[in-house]
């Protein structure tokens, strides 16, 4: 065998106090075995093989011409040698393999003269004590490992564990090129290393083979989550009430990052809407008011123990000066201790907050790309901070969550007017307004940022409109059409009986927190009725065909308990200051959103059939979300007509019969689910285009999650327990590396015999030559290495 494979089997020969051990071929004769192993211990040992470690008595070795062979034998125990031995029975054409010895085997020997009786064998091998053979300042050394034994280059040699029995076993790893031997003489040195049984590199090596995999696994998910979980904006769709296909929708967003993605085919249905509004709901940004320590001083139980240590407090006795340091010592520990603990978890838990929210916004817009972004209010967490602070939350709020977004700018906000500058031109991606209002965001006034309507005052509102934009106002767009389509709109003079308009897609941003009664400003509630009204009066007949309007707001519309999670619910300050919390919208102004904005009507005889205007209300307040339809239907008694809500699902269910159907209007509202991450870091998507047929806008809604902020938080610390591993594996290397000492690196540096701390002398149960009596111990002889090959 030219060289050691996996088939080669490492097999250990005992005879007395000796262990050698050779790689041999599983299909090699035991003659050749027996010839090798001979031959070994004429060149090693020719003075004779030690019996026993008590005694100095060995046996002779025959002479080269003598006619003798080698009796192998098992133990009858291979896991306690003193039990015995089971003569092995060889022939001479026997191999290993036929004779059932495996890989590590320990196989007992004698040198027999040929015609001797097989049964007359008698295998003497020396089973010392581990106490046995060692001084007592040596006992230290019984087991350590080998790191340097040979003069070989590493880089021309396999490597092969190889187990000895001495002592106290060791475990060595030792580089073989050819079936060898191994063997060492009393007194012989061996370069050891006291290491740890495992070493710091070793343990960072094994911490990062398990956490780097994950990391990048779980990392690639975070930043990739829309891929991984589908979100699109749903494509247009020619039926109104079904459902939309998700799949599709997927491929038509991965086609706009890789546009030669050959799937879904290019057509108008695979086209994304003209309209795609990305809604976030409820961020609430948290800041000052939600740390312990900014509610007021900061320690105040160390500074009391301070007051008194330093005698600045006078007291009756020194008795009672004794109890109220106790007193404050324990209100220090519990009360102080405690409050800064939690500041410091809050401080860190605000900051990653904001980057959770921002990592949402970020990923979400990058993948789905929306034509416009709106925030539906509570932009903020708290109406009762501090000027400064709110100043705080909202440079955050630009700067960290919603970083590459803008305020929409003033002139653009209108105010709603018969004669109107529109603010852009749907359809083309690639024009610069596009660009500039997919990153604008349409900031909507939510109760955390002003308050109710017995909180909200002129400043209140102003550092809002300041910072965030204004808290009323409209945006109108419109979608070019080619030749064809405009004909049909009424603009055009060779038709002037249609009643189609130019497709517009109109946007109400409204503040509802004064809607209802009491309020703490009459002249601030009476300016938001009047916004409402003027919407309305400019609003087109509901007669004409062509326009879309989309009201964004925060508090929801009035619903019946069990509808959605908020239930109806109002509170009020003492003596009638006004609303102190509400969780919906009272049922009357409710139906001025419905009856007003909207134009619809439970009377049949109404302009258009009581069926108003088209559109969508959004609006976010509820943090759980929630999906609605409003309807009336006008075949019910007069008495008995009401406003109705259902769940949309619930509604879809009834197909034709509340959606859509003849004698009943209604309008679709979304409470957008809460960005936050007690509930899931939401959002959501509103496609919205513009069917020809009909001469009408459709729309869909999907939302799009990426779960609790905790999964956020467990990506990042494992990254960074994986940037802090390799940052100390690299440092270990290297120290270890700086360390080292050149002779233990050299290739050619034979290891020098010495007694010191880190050498160990090999144990009398290894190979060793022949001490006749009175003769001096022969020098101790470097470790060898022999190759032989068959």
């Amino acid at each position: 065998m030219d060289s050691i494979d996996d088939t080669a089997l490492s097999l250990r020969f005992k005879y007395g106090v000796h262990t050698i051990l050779l790689f041999v071929d599983p299909m090699q004769p035991f003659s050749e075995i027996s010839t090798t192993l001979l031959a070994v211990i004429r060149e090693r040992f020719p003075r004779g093989l030690t019996i026993s470690h008590a005694t100095p008595h060995s046996t002779p070795l025959p002479p080269p011409d003598a006619d003798v062979r080698i009796a192998f034998a098992l133990p009858a125990n291979a896991t306690d040698l003193s039990q015995g031995w089971k003569d092995l029975d060889v022939a001479n054409d026997d191999n290993p393999l036929q004779k059932g010895v495996k890989d590590n085997s320990v196989l007992a020997f004698v040198i027999v003269p040929e015609d001797e009786d097989r049964g007359e064998v008698e295998f003497v091998v020396d089973i010392p004590d581990l106490d046995e053979g060692y001084d007592e300042e040596e006992e230290d050394d019984s087991l350590t490992f080998v790191e340097t034994l040979w003069p070989v280059s590493r880089s021309d040699l396999g490597v092969r564990p190889l187990a000895f029995l001495t002592h106290t076993p060791f475990s060595l790893s030792l580089p073989l090129p050819h079936r060898s031997f191994f063997l060492v003489a009393p007194g012989d040195t061996i370069p050891m290393s006291r290491a740890p049984p495992m070493s710091l590199a070793v343990v960072l090596r094994w911490a990062l083979r398990l956490l780097l995999p994950l990391a990048v696994a779980q990392t690639f998910y975070l930043y990739m989550f829309p891929v991984f979980i589908g979100c699109a904006f749903p494509l247009p769709s020619d039926a109104p009430l079904a459902p939309a296909d998700a799949w599709p929708a997927f491929l038509a967003t991965a086609r706009q990052h890789v546009p030669l993605l050959p799937v879904p085919p290019r057509g108008a249905a695979n086209t994304p809407a003209p309209f795609r509004l990305l809604a976030i709901g409820d961020p609430q940004l948290e800041g000052d008011t939600s740390i312990p320590n900014r509610k007021g001083p900061r320690l105040p139980h160390f500074k009391k123990l301070r007051d008194h240590l330093a005698f600045r407090k006078s007291h009756g006795s020194p008795l009672k000066r004794v109890r109220q340091f106790l007193h404050d010592y324990v209100d220090a520990l519990f009360e102080d201790i405690p409050n800064e603990l939690e500041s410091l978890r809050k401080h860190i838990d605000l900051f990653g907050n904001d980057f959770y929210l921002a990592h949402i916004y970020r990923t979400v817009h990058w993948w789905t790309r929306p034509t416009h972004v709106t925030v539906l209010g509570d932009l903020v967490g708290s109406q009762w901070i501090k000027d400064d602070e709110f100043e705080r939350r909202g440079s955050r709020f630009w700067n960290r969550v919603f970083r590459g977004a803008e305020r929409v700018p003033d002139e653009l906000m209108a105010y709603p007017a018969m004669d109107y500058e529109l603010a852009a031109m749907l359809g083309d991606d690639s024009s610069p307004d596009a660009a500039a209002w997919s990153h604008r965001a349409i900031n909507v006034v939510g109760n955390h940022d002003i308050g109710y309507a017995g909180d909200i005052t002129k400043d209140r509102l102003a550092r809002f409109e300041r910072l965030f934009g204004k808290v009323n106002y409209e945006l109108r767009f419109e979608l070019p059409l080619d030749g064809n389509g405009t004909a049909a709109a009424a603009v055009n003079e060779t038709s002037p009986e249609s009643d189609n308009l130019p497709p517009e897609l109109r946007i109400v941003v409204l503040n509802d927190m004064n809607l209802d009664t009491p309020v703490q400003d009459l002249e601030l509630q009476d300016a938001t009725y009047k916004f409402i009204n003027d919407v309305i009066q400019t609003s087109t007949a509901v007669e004409y065909r062509g326009h879309f309007t989309i009201v964004l707001t925060h508090i929801p519309l009035f619903k019946p308990q069990g509808v959605c999670v908020d239930s109806p619910f109002f509170s009020f300050h003492d003596g009638d200051r006004g609303v102190k919390e509400q969780n919906l919208l009272s049922g009357d102004a409710s139906r001025g959103f419905l009856e007003g904005i909207f134009g619809m009507s439970g009377d049949p005889k109404a302009d258009a059939a009581g069926r108003g205007r088209p559109g969508v209300i959004l609006n976010g307040h509820d943090h759980e979300g929630c999906d609605t339809y409003h309807y009336i239907r006008q075949s019910a008694p007069e008495a008995d007509r009401f406003w109705d809500i259902k769940r949309w699902p619930e509604a879809l269910a009834d197909g034709n019969a509340t959606i859509g159907a003849e004698g009943v209007p209604g309008i679709r509202e979304i409470t957008v689910r809460s960005v936050m991450g007690d509930f899931g870091g939401n959002t959501g998507l509103l496609s919205a285009w513009f069917d020809r047929d009909s001469w009408s806008w459709r729309f869909e809604y999907d939302t799009c999650a990426l779960g609790t902020q905790h999964f956020w938080w467990a990506v990042h610390i494992v990254d960074l327990l994986v940037v802090v591993l390799v940052v100390a594996y690299v440092v270990v290397l290297a120290l270890d590396h700086e360390g080292a000492s050149p002779a233990a690196t050299s290739k050619h540096a034979a290891p020098k015999p010495t007694s010191s701390d880190g050498v160990v002398k090999a144990a009398a149960s290894v190979l060793t030559p022949v001490r006749p009596s009175g003769h001096e111990p022969t020098p101790p002889r470097p470790v060898e290495i022999r190759h032989t090959s068959s």
